[in-house]
């Protein structure tokens, strides 16, 4: 039995009250991973290859933290509860939406469990480069989310609480980075994508992206294909493919536009051979434009993703 599966009939053994949780609860406890206060759990991205699928060991991090949860062993939920929480984004999510539903569940009790008692307060104080900001923290405002924004060229941020009491406390910043390569679509899936000039309107341009599945390659689950329009272009939204009300492979389920229509995102059940056309349009003119990104992915499990890249057509 593998860890991930191990993990969760170790939940399953618990929930049922089964005289066996403890055996499988030693097992999973052997194959923990602690480190600078915090406890996961790494889960293969396949049981033959040794990459670690980050979406994965969340889900299966999440679950070990029910288990104790469910003990009120919360001692030992705490580490692994710190190790959650490092992982979410600035926006509240994780990885997929599946790993998304289990961390959340899994804090979600982690603060019902834990939830400042009346006569709790906390004060913490925030200092960066000469700001100085502080939040005040008990069991009327424990559930207000509190924000602050620091100065633009903060490199050192020290953080200090006095009381008695639970909170977190999430710094979230934004960085550039060199561009690196493309990484190439996952072994079960083979693509093109080109981008075409329309006679009509030297801004418009046509783009087709085209995956195909190999034949020796496992059923896949739902694909997400995540097109970027490039610098100064977005999507022309009446060339969107329409949703498919059917549940066969290559039909679609959802489209939507992101960043302010400078990405389409294009849901399907699952690939076999497809192609599809985008139109989009350049409203400005963009200097030695670089090639925007083609992602495909499988939706459930992320770490199965690579890319394409094309080069948009430059305004005559």
């Amino acid at each position: 039995m593998g860890l991930y599966s191990l993990i969760i009939t170790t939940y399953a053994l618990h929930v049922a009250r089964s005289a066996k949780k403890d055996d499988f609860l030693k097992a999973i406890e052997k194959k923990a991973i602690a480190k600078d206060s915090k406890t996961h759990w790494d889960i293969p991205q396949d049981p033959e290859k040794p990459e670690i699928s980050k979406s994965l060991s969340i889900e299966a991090t999440a679950y070990a933290c029910l288990i104790y949860l469910f003990r009120e062993e919360f001692e030992v939920a705490l580490p692994i509860i710190r190790w959650l929480i490092e992982q979410q984004t600035a926006q509240g999510g994780f990885e997929s939406t599946q790993d998304t539903v289990l961390a959340i569940e899994a804090l979600g009790h982690a603060a019902a469990k834990l939830a400042n008692k009346p006569g709790s307060a906390i004060e913490i104080q925030v200092k960066a480069e000469d700001t100085s900001k502080s939040f005040h923290v008990d069991s009327g405002t424990a559930f207000i989310f509190q924000i602050a924004d620091l100065p633009v060229p903060t490199k050192l941020i020290t953080i200090s609480a006095t009381g008695n009491g639970v909170a977190v406390v999430q710094v979230s910043y934004t960085y550039n980075v060199i561009i690196r390569p493309p990484q190439p679509l996952a072994p079960e899936f083979s693509g093109s994508c080109k981008a075409t000039q329309k006679e009509d309107n030297n801004r418009n341009f046509d783009l087709e992206v085209c995956v195909k599945k190999r034949k020796s390659s496992p059923a896949n689950n739902m694909v997400a294909m995540e097109i970027s329009m490039g610098t100064g272009s977005v999507v022309d939204k009446q060339s969107l493919p329409t949703c498919v009300a059917s549940n066969e492979d290559n039909a679609i389920k959802k489209t939507e536009t992101l960043q302010y229509d400078t990405k389409v995102v294009i849901y399907f059940n699952a690939l076999t051979d497809v192609c599809v056309n985008v139109g989009a349009t350049q409203t400005h003119m963009v200097f030695n434009i670089q090639p925007a990104v083609v992602k495909v992915y499988d939706y459930y499990e992320p770490d199965k993703c690579g890319e394409m890249r094309y080069n948009a057509p430059e305004i005559k």
